[in-house]
């Protein structure tokens, strides 16, 4: 980076020629404060530099040509006094742009941030659209405990699970947004999560865990059922079910790359943890063996 101090003029300005790497800076002797950014790609800024409770502090004022020479240097004198007059316009800037993020920016910043199952993704896209889609352009920090829990129980009279699910959803969105935007004090621009409301109030729904399953006594019966279907790739994906554990999504999922046949074993790739995880084929072998 290199740094000068000269009278700007656009003929300067302009014949300078842009560093190979970084950035330079051409300082103005007669606007205190004032400077020409130069870029590598030749784009060149005007900036201002100044003190504000022993912290610099620096703004870009505009491009050139777009901002000509004299309109800087009046803009320049102009935010000087007011910073000297003790208004931090960067950190009133920085409060702007943190307060107007959006519900659907923050979604966007989590998804970036987070490694997610195909599906996954798709059941949160779908939240997001259909369930929140009147928040997506909604600054994160006007929505309310009391809007939350209205949304929350609007959604209960549709499906109880599905407001769990989308009030799950919206608790992680508000976590992470506190623990990454900050305003211009550097102090993060949520202090509390609205979904709170929720557990402060025991509205979160109770939801019975599904109890349709295989009794040990209907395991003849309903193997004696899957034998029978015409379709074998049917029978053996109900088998591999019953016999591996696996989720229905798991299993449909898998492929051949993902199958060692001669070890006996087969991995999945993407599990809970991230991490991919073998387990053995011998029972399997051995009870579709005897068909």
């Amino acid at each position: 980076m290199a740094s000068r101090y000269e009278e700007l003029t656009h003929r300067l300005i302009e014949t300078t020629k842009p560093p190979v790497s970084g950035q330079d800076f051409i300082r103005d002797t007669l606007q205190p404060g004032l400077a020409v950014r130069i870029l590598p790609s030749g784009v060149r800024s005007f900036i201002l530099e100044v003190w504000v409770t022993d912290r610099s502090r620096r703004t870009t004022l505009g491009k050139l040509p777009a901002l000509s020479l004299k309109d800087a240097r009046k803009l320049a004198k102009q935010q000087g006094g007011q910073f000297a007059a003790g208004v931090d316009l960067v950190a009133e800037r920085k409060d702007a742009r943190a307060k107007a993020i959006t519900l659907g920016a923050v979604f966007e910043d989590y998804l970036d941030s987070r490694e997610l199952r195909p599906t996954t993704l798709r059941d949160y896209r779908a939240i997001l659209k259909n369930d929140l889609g009147d928040w997506q352009n909604k600054p994160v920090t006007a929505i309310t405990r009391d809007m939350v829990e209205r949304r929350h129980k609007a959604i209960t009279d549709r499906s109880p699970a599905m407001a769990n699910l989308v009030s799950r959803l919206l608790r992680a969105l508000f976590n992470f947004a506190a623990g990454k935007y900050e305003d211009g004090q550097g102090h993060a621009i949520l202090t509390d999560n609205p979904v709170k409301r929720l557990s402060a109030t025991r509205q979160w729904n109770r939801i019975e865990r599904r109890r349709s399953f295989i009794k040990p006594h209907e395991l003849k019966a309903w193997f004696l059922a899957v034998e029978a279907l015409p379709n074998v790739t049917h029978r053996d994906y109900l088998w591999f079910l019953l016999f591996t554990g696996l989720r229905k999504e798991e299993a449909a999922q898998l492929t051949w790359r993902q199958v060692d046949l001669t070890g006996q074993t087969f991995t999945l790739p993407t599990t809970k943890n991230h991490q991919p995880h073998t387990l053995p084929l011998r029972i399997w072998l051995k009870i579709t063996s005897r068909n």
